[in-house]
């Protein structure tokens, strides 16, 4: 993520280089994920660095995923990754784990666990 600061020095004005949408001016990567909600998948691959994913999982959605993710657990859903043509597993380690934080976060827009503690919020 690039940060491009408005000529006038507004530190409310940030634009990502890949045209996301940017909800924090962040320094560390980490810190960026951690903020604002994901409407999509692409916009969690480009945090995880790994955009090139999303030609294998282009039928997916973010929340169907985390659904899926949750109920098969881990080992079941790493093996649903790879026939779905995430080859590497550290890919398919590093795209589970994302799911898992951001659905836990409850960053996921229309997941089961999110939709599930907007209601007993």
């Amino acid at each position: 993520m690039t940060v491009v600061h408005h000529p006038r020095n507004d530190p409310g004005y940030v634009t990502c280089t890949c045209e996301h949408a940017v909800h924090a001016h962040a320094t560390d990567k980490r810190e960026a994920a951690a903020v604002g909600p994901l409407g999509s998948l692409e916009q969690l691959l480009v945090e995880l660095g790994a955009f090139h994913l999303a030609q294998f999982l282009r039928a997916c959605t973010l929340a169907g995923l985390a659904d899926e993710a949750e109920a098969a657990g881990r080992t079941a859903f790493l093996a649903v990754l790879k026939e779905r043509g995430v080859a590497k597993l550290p890919e398919r380690q590093a795209l589970a784990n994302a799911i898992s934080k951001a659905d836990r976060a409850g960053r996921i827009i229309g997941s089961a666990q999110h939709s599930t503690a907007s209601q007993n919020a």
